[in-house]
């Protein structure tokens, strides 16, 4: 199962609400919804940064997973990257590079 990293800012050109008591409303159901998903294990992992107005995500899944899952708060622009596992990343690059050894002496 694939990991991502989503980096999220807030997207200010949204209709954000002007009402304290709607956006309390908003946000009350948003973060209910992080927790469902959390417990669902669709979302390994939420946290934000100390600007007040950003954040990160680790999602569990594939692509279209990720996708629903951002589709579902318009209120901020997300950045998503792939993560690779440490011991893929170095399966993979010890190949790639004894290949190119081998393709060096011939």
């Amino acid at each position: 199962m694939a990991r991502f990293l989503v980096l999220a800012r807030a997207n200010w050109s949204a209709p954000w609400p002007t009402d304290p008591s709607e956006e309390l409303k908003m946000e009350k159901r948003y973060y209910e919804a992080a927790e469902e998903a959390m417990k669902k294990g669709e979302i390994e992992d939420i946290g934000f940064f100390a600007d007040g107005q950003s954040g990160f995500m680790i999602v569990k899944g594939e692509a279209t997973d990720v996708y629903r899952i951002l589709l579902e708060n318009p209120y901020y622009d997300y950045e998503i990257h792939e993560i690779i596992p440490l011991a893929k990343a170095k399966e993979i690059e010890i190949a790639v590079l004894e290949d190119m050894v081998k393709a060096a002496n011939k």
